[in-house]
């Protein structure tokens, strides 16, 4: 008899409660292996396209934030990704991604009347955190005695699932009423 951890993982558009956390060691060469990790989930997820781009791009941005700006100076360094599919009517998917030092807070940039006064064209950095927060629905920063260093999170809106009538009666059987 299998038991449903043997059957693999459920899609990600299908669950209602979804987490998944996995680590990497904090260097460059682990951006690449996060956004591997994630797009292979969402290739089996049924996630919609545009959600799954747009939260894979945001993922890399974040994981490039922690590998060059986290101070890490234990001997095994590392930093984790987190992604959840949370709500019953309202779903939504959250990406983090957390590292030790609660030292070094992102700034999240303030959005001016145009967005291009803000960046200097000659910078190197300062664009990232920017592309987030304009591909999600929402960003923040997680930090505190509790937390073990700070979580840089982001969340995108999910199709609501369908409802529990359009799952039980086949479309041909529902009457189309004619519209006067």
């Amino acid at each position: 008899m299998h038991s449903p951890s043997h059957q693999g993982p459920p899609p990600l558009g299908e669950l209602r409660h979804m987490r998944y956390r996995d680590f990497y060691p904090l260097r460059d060469a682990s951006v690449p292996h996060a956004r591997h990790d994630f797009r292979a989930r969402v290739t089996i997820s049924g996630l919609t396209p545009d959600v799954a781009e747009a939260a894979e791009l945001c993922l890399s941005e974040l994981a490039s934030n922690a590998v060059r700006h986290a101070q890490d100076h234990r001997q095994r360094r590392w930093f984790h990704v987190s992604c959840n599919v949370l709500g019953h009517y309202s779903r939504y998917l959250q990406l983090g991604v957390h590292d030790v030092d609660s030292a070094h807070l992102p700034k999240l940039p303030s959005v001016p009347v145009d967005p291009l006064d803000m960046f200097n064209d000659e910078a190197e950095c300062g664009r990232g955190l920017f592309l987030v927060m304009q591909m999600a629905d929402r960003v923040g920063v997680e930090h505190g005695p509790g937390c073990n260093g700070k979580t840089v999170w982001c969340t995108f809106r999910l199709p609501s699932p369908p409802t529990l009538m359009s799952r039980f009666v086949p479309r041909s059987r529902i009457p189309a009423y004619p519209v006067h």
